[in-house]
């Protein structure tokens, strides 16, 4: 076999059977089929490069109006011409090889009936070609009833070489166009390919900046239609932070008065004069101590004033729990909003608490000299 069996050449041989069953023929098997089909191809090649080199040599191309495997229809059945111009109603036959009856005379009996349309009907047979008696006998009766009408030509061994080589050519050119007509179609097909997908490319980038174009706009409609209530949000959110600024300013107000009622309290309690610190150093520097009727009149006034300051510190941070607990209320309800948290969380304690410690008092230093007890030896520097 010159090729494998494939699932093609099974299906071409079950039509072939089924053919030959229905004329009641007994068919090849498989190796006979195989055979007989590549036989009929090396004379289907041979008969076409034989058929397109003599109607070269003769002229018959498709600028002239010849067409190769033209259809006609006849009471017998389709008739095929190699070439045959239809304009013109001429068909011609071209035989490389053998001429059989079994494919001869049916041809020739459907010729017959294009001669009756006025057809020109031109057969060429190689020279010393086998052609069977029957044939050669429907030839002579054909020319004698139409005449040159019907045309039998011969052509020598060395014309059918030259038309075999010519045909061989223009099989070749015949590849080689459909050839780069091939590539041409794979080419303008990728182009295409690529095309369309640039083309999805573009649309899909133009579906996102419609997209993104959208939400720009519900966002500004959403805006839009936001913004009184946003201005009435900020409104009040101003008119609570200044309500809390005019609290914050009068509880501070409140804690200046309640410290200064105390001191006052305090001095009108005890009315003893307090040195001041630039007296009580030059006290020390002279070398006078204070009397402890003064001593204990100082000590019983910071205690007073302690206590004082520290009832004012307790208000105060009584005052910052209970606004802590209002804000905290705000919060859990969600009517306070980020300005008012921000403000809430950043004062959270208050900036005056860092000055409510009274100043402490400098612990007691003795001078020392070079024998380890000073000049001032036994005197309190309380700077």
């Amino acid at each position: 076999m010159g090729y494998e069996w494939n699932d093609r050449l099974e299906a071409d041989y079950t039509r072939y059977v089924d053919g030959k069953w229905f004329q009641g023929l007994n068919a090849r098997d498989r190796a006979g089929y195989l055979k007989a089909r590549e036989q009929w191809k090396r004379s289907r090649d041979v008969g076409n490069r034989f058929r397109d080199g003599m109607a070269l040599l003769r002229g018959q191309t498709p600028e002239r109006g010849y067409e190769k495997e033209v259809r006609h229809v006849t009471p017998s059945g389709p008739r095929v011409h190699d070439v045959a111009n239809v304009r013109m109603q001429e068909g011609n036959e071209y035989k490389a090889g053998r001429v059989d009856k079994e494919k001869a005379l049916p041809q020739l009996k459907k010729e017959e009936h294009l001669l009756k349309l006025g057809y020109q009907i031109n057969w060429t047979v190689v020279q010393g070609a086998r052609v069977d008696r029957e044939v050669l006998d429907r030839f002579q009766e054909l020319n004698k009833k139409w005449g040159r009408q019907f045309d039998v030509q011969e052509v020598t061994r060395e014309q059918r070489r030259l038309a075999l080589t010519i045909g061989k050519h223009v099989e070749k050119q015949r590849r080689a166009k459909e050839k780069e007509a091939r590539a041409l179609a794979r080419a303008e097909k990728e182009r295409q390919r690529k095309a369309q997908q640039q083309a999805v490319e573009r649309a899909k980038v133009r579906a996102e900046q419609n997209r993104k174009m959208q939400q720009f706009r519900e966002a500004a409609a959403r805006g839009r239609a936001d913004a009184p209530g946003r201005v009435e949000r900020e409104r009040k959110t101003l008119d609570v932070l200044k309500q809390v600024a005019r609290e914050r300013a009068a509880s501070e107000a409140e804690r200046d008065r309640v410290a200064r009622e105390s001191a006052e309290r305090v001095l009108r309690e005890f009315p003893f004069p307090v040195p001041s610190q630039s007296q009580e150093r030059e006290t020390v520097e002279i070398g006078e101590r204070p009397t402890p009727e003064l001593a204990d009149a100082a000590s019983v006034e910071r205690e007073a004033a302690d206590k004082a300051l520290k009832q004012a510190r307790e208000a105060a941070r009584e005052q910052d729990a209970a606004r802590n607990a209002a804000y905290e209320r705000l919060q859990e309800q969600g009517r306070l909003t980020e300005v008012e948290r921000l403000h809430w969380l950043g004062q959270g304690r208050d900036p005056h608490a860092a000055v409510r410690e009274p100043p402490r008092h400098a612990p007691p230093v003795q001078g020392h000299g070079r024998d380890g007890q000073g000049v001032t030896r036994g005197q309190d520097r309380t700077r």
